[in-house]
């Protein structure tokens, strides 16, 4: 909107020459151009695409020889080993240099380096501003009223580099941006066929179209640099909430398999002391077994008292192991065998072979009811 103000304005002055306006609106597209550059190298080093980076070394190439072109505005009527710059920062060269390296970056984006392409551009700019200084830049009205037919050529270079791009919009994100910005950057050489100075109205009316065109590039490719953090910022929000949600999950996993490891901790043991109740029972009736066998070796009592104790000496963890008879009218304990490991303690105890004991005790009385005195 405010371009289309300074251009109304233009077009309603009295004036036809503005000078100062031109150099103001020159220095505005040289900034552009090193703007996009700057944002093309970006985009190209960050996505590792190259024909991105060989448009950034076009638009920088060019960047240099518009800089070139505000140069000229200077005034070097008091130096004149300068005024060649006057006859090579010329405005033409731009014009064709812009289109045919955005031409060529398409087939060699794959072929050549940023070097070389940067070189071949820098030579062929100096041919062509050695080509334009040579030829007259301005001429009498002619075929179509045309007063600078030395750029005839460039409107047919864009609408060719249009059409390039615009076949590449399903594989390049930025070729339909650089088909609509050659478009629209055609009618830029198209209108300065018909200017007559490099200040007229006509110049300054291609030169805002000119600053129109760029500025749209720069917003397009500003506007896809803030999509691409947006959707960055976005993945990685997803990414965060997805990490969140499987370290809950493997927390939840973690949980539940140490609750599993713990009940099968506590069913081992529970197994593992029934293995040691049921051994320990396997090992007593052995015990039983051997000792019934023993028992039916022999047909006299001591001899069967004595295997009794023995076995029980043997297979037991028994400290003192002895075998005594209760006489029911007397109600006394008679010791009537001891084992062999268990004679030492006997003799401290009282209670050798032979020996009797009162069965009126508390120990005793418990005994002959029945239950067990005491169970290791």
């Amino acid at each position: 909107m405010l371009l289309l103000l300074a251009l109304a304005a233009v077009v309603i002055s009295v004036g036809n020459d503005s000078p100062a306006l031109h150099s103001i609106l020159d220095t505005g597209v040289f900034l552009l151009s090193a703007m996009i550059a700057f944002l093309l190298w970006d985009m190209g080093w960050r996505t590792g695409q190259p024909l991105a980076r060989l448009k950034a070394v076009c638009f920088a190439v060019v960047a240099l020889m518009e800089l070139l072109h505000v140069i000229t505005a200077l005034d070097f009527s008091e130096a004149a080993r300068f005024a060649i710059l006057l006859r090579l920062g010329t405005w033409s060269p731009a014009a064709y240099l812009l289109p045919l390296g955005l031409l060529l970056a398409v087939p060699l984006s794959r072929k050549i380096s940023e070097l070389v392409f940067a070189l071949g551009l820098v030579a062929a700019g100096a041919v062509l501003m050695v080509t334009f200084a040579l030829v007259p830049r301005y001429s009498d009205p002619a075929v179509l009223g045309m007063s600078r037919p030395t750029l005839v050529l460039a409107p047919a270079l864009w609408l060719l580099a249009s059409i390039a791009y615009w076949r590449l919009r399903d594989v390049d994100r930025l070729a339909h941006v650089f088909a609509i910005f050659a478009a629209f950057t055609l009618f830029v050489p198209l209108f300065m066929l018909y200017s007559e100075s490099p200040a007229d109205k006509v110049a300054i009316t291609t030169h805002f179209v000119r600053i129109a065109g760029e500025l749209y590039l720069l917003v397009s490719l500003m506007q896809m640099g803030t999509e691409d953090t947006a959707q960055r910022m976005r993945v990685e929000h997803e990414l965060k909430v997805t990490n969140e949600a499987l370290e809950a999950r493997v927390a939840e996993r973690t949980a539940e398999l140490e609750s599993r490891n713990a009940d099968l901790r506590r069913e081992a043991e529970v197994r593992m002391i029934a293995e040691q109740r049921t051994r320990v029972q396997l090992e007593r009736l052995e015990l039983l077994r051997r000792i019934t066998h023993a028992i039916a070796e022999r047909q006299d009592l001591p001899s069967i008292f004595q295997v009794v104790v023995r076995s029980l000496e043997e297979h037991l963890p028994v400290d003192f192991a002895g075998m005594l008879d209760y006489q029911h009218h007397s109600r006394h304990l008679a010791v009537s065998r001891v084992g062999p490991r268990s004679e030492a303690l006997a003799g401290s105890l009282g209670m050798r072979e032979s020996a009797t004991l009162g069965a009126d005790d508390d120990g005793g009385a418990r005994c002959l009811a029945g239950p067990l005195r005491d169970e290791p």
